[in-house]
């Protein structure tokens, strides 16, 4: 960017802003076009330096802006801020979309309970098996909407943090992060006075992320009256019972993958492609059948076969039935917590 200031300085052309996006790109009118003209008669700037020029003035016209218009320049400062500050929080990359399955449903059927244009202040819970994509869920829709709010949290793996590190560590990092600056926490008694105090009129978005506790509700987002009107508290978790005393406005429930969107997610792992490659479609589906339709144990069990022989895939799915992978029970082993004691039972 730099050196496109010094290559207008150079030419003494109006600022960008003045003239046109297309003025700057083609050229052929406006005070950009009778400059350059200009300077193309001056025998002291070669052809090769006006080339220079031409190209670095069409890579600015190609550059998309901010028409104010009508508008106050507060309010597009604003939207550039929004804009700059989503970019910059983003949790998934263009690249993390690609990989995702049968997510956009589920996108559209929790913006539809978000009720965006509602002023009322709504609490809004999503659970489901562990590994089955409620953090992925909740990730999108606060990238989504998360900009058009006055403050945003994003508080992940609550329930490990707070056996970690305490809930006035995780009011803390709540504060802070709407508030944009650090806020210092003492206790979570303290924290629970000033997250009511410092936001109750304020319009945030706050995620909390694989609660399991009623404490730790009561910690981070107690009541609706804690904050300001239209703001909303996405809740996710395991256990749909922990919800409804809370007073949530709705529950969503992330079911698992069916058979043949678990295949293409699985396929994107294994093979960078939404199917099988040629002799692997058989052990495919033994994989596929072995991860339930939890997105998070698809992807584990493609990455690691990623790339191998398929001796190597007969040798993993043999030891499999026998010994299961670590990191699979691990994650199967999350969902069996998460069942009732009768659930569990039968399981």
């Amino acid at each position: 960017m730099a050196r496109l200031e010094s290559r207008r300085a150079a030419v003494k052309l109006p600022k960008r802003g003045r003239e046109s996006e297309r003025d700057a790109r083609e050229q052929r009118t406006g005070s950009f076009a009778e400059a350059l003209a200009k300077h193309e008669k001056d025998p002291n700037i070669g052809i090769e330096k006006m080339r220079m020029w031409r190209n670095a003035f069409r890579e600015v016209g190609n550059i998309a802006g901010w028409h104010i218009h009508d508008r106050y320049e507060s309010t597009i400062i604003q939207e550039i801020s929004g804009s700059i500050s989503t970019k910059l929080n983003s949790r998934f990359s263009h690249h993390d979309y690609d990989k995702l399955v049968a997510i956009n449903s589920r996108v559209e059927d929790m913006m539809n309970l978000l009720a965006m244009e509602s002023n009322d202040v709504c609490f809004f819970g999503i659970h489901g098996m562990g590994g089955v994509g409620k953090t992925t869920l909740a990730e999108i829709i606060y990238d989504r909407v998360s900009c058009q709010f006055e403050g945003s949290s994003f508080i992940s793996c609550i329930r490990e943090e707070s056996r970690a590190h305490g809930l006035a560590s995780l009011q803390k990092q709540l504060l802070s992060m709407v508030m944009q600056e650090e806020i210092h926490i003492w206790d979570h008694h303290q924290g629970i006075k000033v997250i009511r105090s410092m936001l109750r009129n304020k319009k945030v978005f706050i995620v909390l992320d694989n609660v399991d506790s009623d404490k730790q509700l009561m910690a981070l987002a107690g009541s609706h009256d804690w904050f300001g009107p239209g703001s909303r508290v996405i809740i996710t978790c395991r256990d749909s019972h922990l919800l409804k005393p809370h007073g949530v406005n709705d529950i969503y429930k992330v079911e698992q993958l069916q058979t043949d969107e678990a295949l293409q997610l699985f396929s994107l792992s294994a093979f960078k492609k939404t199917h099988p490659i040629e002799n692997y479609e058989d052990l495919s589906m033994d994989f596929v059948n072995y991860a339930h339709g939890l997105p998070l144990a698809l992807k584990v069990l493609g990455s690691f076969l990623f790339g191998r022989m398929i001796v190597a895939w007969r040798s993993a799915r043999d030891q499999l039935e026998a010994i299961p992978n670590k990191e699979i029970l691990n994650i199967l082993q999350i969902s069996f917590e998460g069942l009732e004691d009768l659930q569990k039972e039968l399981f």
